[in-house]
């Protein structure tokens, strides 16, 4: 990690860091001469696209501040488009899980979960907890 700050010129040697850097990030996918970046990619191969293409500039310290912006920019659309696809009515559950990465799925099957039991709870008491674990 200490290497990091004297990497500025070259992005690509940053790489074998970023997985001490970032959770559950591996790799970035860098394209071109100004080491273009448009996707991460976990140690278990699953990418997220980036919302946006990233073009380090500048000292690493800021472009590795705008690659966490871009990660959590990026999470997040992916968890809003999830959460709008979760509920097509033809969709089965196992093809969502399969459809979205891991941390997204995560995310939108414990949000849709908590506003159901919440539901449950609000409109039964404890008996609509009851009901609901049933259900499950």
């Amino acid at each position: 990690l200490i290497s990091i700050p004297s990497q500025t010129k070259d992005p690509a040697a940053v790489q074998p860091h970023l997985r001490k850097c970032f959770e559950a990030v591996n790799k970035i996918t860098m394209q071109g001469e100004e080491h273009e970046m448009t996707e991460m990619i976990s140690a278990e191969k699953e990418a997220v696209q980036f919302a946006e293409p990233l073009r380090p500039k500048g000292s690493v310290e800021f472009w590795m501040g705008d690659i966490e912006r871009m990660m959590q920019r990026s999470v997040r659309q992916r968890i809003e488009l999830a959460l709008q696809d979760y509920k097509t009515p033809e969709q089965a559950r196992g093809d969502f899980c399969l459809k979205w990465e891991g941390m997204v799925v995560l995310a939108a099957t414990g949000a849709y979960w908590t506003s159901e039991v919440e539901e449950s709870l609000r409109d039964h008491g404890t008996a609509g907890g009851r009901e609901y674990y049933k259900v499950q």
